[in-house]
């Protein structure tokens, strides 16, 4: 058998490494211990004689100036077509046929907008329950049937929308199809998967309660948009009790029609296939949506400072707010960076600060986040509980030094360059592009955008940065939420609501996890 191998026309080239296998496998030939070798120096001995390298470093002196950025390329955006099917969804497509991929999402106005008062859960329950299952295949059923495709149907509500959509392969792209269109015109809405995905939003919900990052983000746009607000909702144990299938059943049949919808389409799949695979499947679904109210000015929760108890908690999570601009403000980009250089990155003056100066975080950020209407500043930072108080004093210095201060030429070139080469990233992948398209249409900016975003970035200079920051940093209305363990920071809370920087009053507002006003620690 060995022999065969080394002598066969194919392997003979493989002889001398076999050989050596061969020998490899042999018995190991015995070594005598180095002592027993007459005269033999010892190994430490001759380790400990050799001299010490010395080490050399370049000294070029180009290496004392980081390399600048490349000058920016020419934006290839790819093209977006725009058109409506026969029923009036308008289609928003980006042919990218590179892989044999595609994704969807069909969109309509709404979401959590649309709960009534006291119900407020009811979309997300709702609209999640569409990919649950179909009127001809059960939850497991279709869950089977996507595997085999490799595909994959989702349905969610947002703050303001709500979706249905699907991404599969190319050459399945039919059956998927299928399954999607049977989701959204024929979901199963069974009573069991409604009580079993309910059950598992009460379970999270009492999860949560222990989580200061938690119970922060649930209540944070409670405080600053104000109770009632439709994007300050958020629902509860109570509220998940309030309403029933049939109520899920009413809202579908209500708020998912074609009519004033949103077909976002990106991969490999022309204009004629859309028509001609999604459309026909859509073709005889008619019907219009009232459209939701619209939101409304924020009207901050009265108070300065808020506080949410969690015992013992071994962080405590702190946000600083405030009401801001529209996106669609005349003076966005001097503000987009004017924000970055205060904390949006890594190198930003808060992350900074909190962060590599004193350790009180792994990082803390603040920006604007903006909705359709407006817009909140927030600088936030998950601390360590003993220094909760000293973080908020930075964190407000930094708000205050942007304000009253200067931007540095490295900060400003730091940012600007940051803005400028990341640009091609939003259209790095269909997915990308389509999501700055969408992003666009959400704001109501012009689908042109993107052309003038380079030569407008570059304008930016200091004296547009400091009057950003003059008009939208306003230290003196700030809204301090501290979600953490009550017998350590509260004291220090109160030391910083009797400041003038926080109305000087000493007033903190205590809420328990469902963000009702207490006297007493809310439950872990």
């Amino acid at each position: 058998m060995r022999q065969a191998i080394m002598n066969h026309p194919r392997t003979g080239h493989l002889r001398f490494g076999v050989a050596l296998l061969i020998a490899g496998c042999a018995a190991p030939t015995a070594i005598a211990p180095a002592a027993s070798v007459p005269n033999a120096p010892a190994a430490s001995a001759a380790v400990a004689k050799a001299p010490a390298p010395e080490l050399g470093f370049p000294e070029e002196t180009f290496r004392a100036q980081q390399p600048g950025g490349g000058e920016p390329r020419p934006l290839e955006k790819p093209a977006l077509q725009r058109f409506k099917l026969k029923n009036g969804i308008e289609v928003f497509l980006i042919e990218r046929h590179k892989l044999p991929i595609l994704s969807l999402s069909l969109v309509f106005e709404g979401g959590q907008m649309l709960d009534p008062k006291g119900k407020e859960g009811l979309a997300s329950q709702c609209v999640s329950l569409m990919s649950e299952g179909t009127q001809k295949l059960d939850k497991l059923a279709l869950e089977d049937a996507l595997a085999d495709l490799a595909s994959n149907v989702n349905s969610t509500a947002g703050p303001d929308s709500h979706s249905v959509g699907m991404s599969s392969l190319k050459k399945n792209l039919d059956a998927t199809a299928d399954l999607w269109a049977d989701s959204l015109l024929r979901p199963g809405l069974r009573q069991d998967e409604f009580d079993r995905t309910l059950k598992r939003r009460v379970a999270g919900l009492k999860q949560m309660r222990g989580v200061p990052g938690a119970v922060a983000g649930r209540l944070a746009d409670s405080i600053a948009y104000g109770e009632g607000h439709p994007y300050a909702r958020f629902p509860t144990e109570a509220s998940y009790g309030s309403f029933g299938l049939d109520d899920c059943k009413r809202f579908i049949a209500e708020r998912v029609r074609p009519a004033s919808a949103q077909l976002f389409v990106v991969g490999d799949i022309t204009r004629a296939e859309v028509e001609e695979k999604l459309g026909a499947r859509l073709a005889a679904w008619k019907g219009k949506a009232t459209a939701p109210a619209k939101p409304g000015p924020a009207k901050p929760r009265p108070g300065r400072v808020f506080f949410v108890d969690i015992p013992n908690a071994a962080q405590s999570v702190v946000y600083l707010m405030h009401g801001g601009p529209k996106r669609t403000a005349p003076d966005y980009r001097p503000t987009s960076v004017m924000s970055g250089i205060l904390g949006e990155g890594f190198s930003s003056r808060i992350n900074m600060n909190i962060r590599e100066k004193h350790g009180y975080a792994y990082g803390a950020r603040g920006g604007f986040a903006y909705t359709r209407t407006d817009s909140t500043y927030r600088a936030n930072a998950s601390v360590k509980t003993d220094v909760t108080k000293e973080s908020i004093v930075e964190m407000l210095k930094e708000i205050r030094g942007m304000k009253d201060g200067e931007a540095t030429d490295e900060e400003l070139s730091r940012e600007k360059q940051g803005r400028i080469l990341s640009l091609p990233a939003r259209f790095a992948t269909g997915g990308a592009a389509l999501a700055a398209y969408r992003e666009l249409i959400y704001y109501g900016l012009p689908m042109d955008y993107y052309e003038s975003f380079v030569q407008g970035i570059q304008t930016v200079d200091h004296a547009g940065i400091k009057a950003a920051a003059k008009k939208y940093l306003r230290p003196g209305d700030l809204q301090l939420f501290v979600v953490g363990d009550g017998k350590t920071v509260l004291p220090k809370l109160k030391e910083l609501a009797a400041t003038a920087d926080f109305g000087g009053k000493g007033d903190v507002t205590i809420l328990d996890t469902d963000g009702k006003t207490t006297t007493a620690a809310a439950p872990p």
